[in-house]
């Protein structure tokens, strides 16, 4: 079976009302070619839990039968669906090519006024006025090389973070060891984690990167996404048959977006397309009951998007 295009299976979701569990396997089976037992360990979950989920999204679409058969006529429906939806938005069956670049600069244009009001100004301690991001703004440096960390996990790191004693002791880190600037290792490295004291600038470094690329003098190609982590874990959303629920850090994002009219498939796209500069702030702020459901979701999140 061929891939289906993650926007279109987004879509569909929603038009069949998937929970959020249902929606991450439907789309993870239907948008790539791995085997079921290699979806649910990047799912983090077991088989049968697996495949009790793709049982609720067979009832969904009323499909009856054996597992291999009903994934098959769902497979079958769905690219009867997808050649009509092909159709109508003028793109070829299968291999959806949009003119990315054009979404690209459609969607900065939408979201500019909002990363600008959310993270041109910083809060400065017990002042009663924020100050302008580029009024205390200085550049970060940051350790060249840190082999060490390679032995730890996110958990772990977290762990580490929130323990008493010296961290850079513990990390092993050396003093004297040589810096880089911030935003070339941001350029150099797909995936980084950044953290110091309170006080020491993550936030503000973050938001730096937002306005940057936002006003094109950083990865003007791409999407930035600011997320602060303690709204997110605090975050809950509605439902008429099981009340309130957390949301999962992918439809965090998506409704962040729907709010400056950025239509869900099209960040579905930016994501398939790497074309996202994504930036995670205060996991260090994130209060204990909720760390490991967080890091689970930045882990997933992480995985889906590699």
């Amino acid at each position: 079976m061929e891939k289906l295009p993650r926007g279109f299976l987004t879509e569909i979701a929603s038009q069949y009302d998937l929970s959020e569990e249902q929606r991450e396997a439907f789309i993870e089976l239907f948008s790539s070619q791995k085997s079921q037992k290699e979806i649910a360990d990047s799912l983090h979950i077991s088989d049968n839990a697996f495949r009790t989920r793709m049982t609720g999204v067979y009832q969904k679409f009323s499909l009856g039968g054996k597992e291999p058969n009903k994934q098959r006529k769902l497979y079958d429906f769905l690219l009867t669906k997808y050649k009509i939806y092909a159709n109508k938005t003028e793109v070829n069956p299968i291999e959806s090519n949009p003119n990315i670049d054009e979404l690209v600069q459609e969607v900065r244009k939408k979201i500019k006024s909002d990363i600008q009001q959310r993270c041109g100004k910083m809060q400065v301690l017990d002042m009663t006025q924020p100050i302008g991001l580029g009024d205390i703004y200085t550049d970060v440096n940051i350790l060249d090389k840190m082999t060490s960390l390679r032995r730890f996990t996110l958990e772990e790191l977290h762990h580490i973070c929130h323990s008493d004693g010296n961290i850079f002791d513990r990390l092993g880190w050396v003093k004297g060891e040589k810096r880089i600037n911030g935003l070339d290792a941001v350029k150099c490295y797909n995936k980084l984690m950044v953290w110091g004291k309170p006080g020491a600038g993550k936030t503000t470094f973050l938001k730096y990167i937002s306005i940057a690329c936002i006003k094109n003098q950083f990865s003007p190609e791409k999407i930035p996404i600011f997320v602060t982590l303690k709204q997110f874990a605090e975050t809950e959303i509605e439902r008429e048959s099981k009340g309130s629920l957390h949301p999962t850090l992918l439809n965090y994002i998506i409704n962040q977006f729907r709010k400056v009219n950025v239509k869900e498939n099209e960040i579905q796209t930016l994501l398939a397309e790497g074309k996202c500069l994504i930036l995670l702030d205060g996991l260090d702020e994130v209060k204990p009951e909720h760390s490991d459901r967080i890091i689970n979701q930045i882990q997933k999140f992480a995985d889906r998007n590699n």
